[in-house]
């Protein structure tokens, strides 16, 4: 579904901004930079430690990818992000419009 980039912002910084970046750098936190992602070959970020699922993956990240993986990411792919995935589909969509904003 068709997203509000703004309102994808402020969940990002409620939901997201303790682990991820908007940068393309880590930055020191937990997960990866988040800056450019959509786009992006999955688990190939420079500075960052990947699960080996991720290491091994070979796919890029689309609106379409990220949205299926922000529904519940342990079960799209191994990972140890701790976030359980949006129950709200609008709360999804509204993320994935502002990752494709960065």
């Amino acid at each position: 579904p068709a997203g509000s980039a703004a309102a994808g912002e402020k969940i990002f910084k409620g939901k997201c901004a303790a682990c991820h970046t908007t940068l393309e750098a880590q930055g020191g936190k937990s997960g990866p930079g988040l800056g450019g992602i959509i786009g992006a070959d999955a688990g190939k970020r420079a500075g960052f430690k990947y699960t080996p699922a991720f290491t091994a993956a070979s796919f890029t990240w689309t609106d379409k990818a990220m949205y299926e993986y922000l529904k519940n990411p342990k079960t799209y792919i191994k990972t140890n992000m701790a976030f359980p995935g949006f129950k709200k589909p609008e709360d999804n969509a509204n993320v994935v419009a502002y990752l494709c904003s960065l």
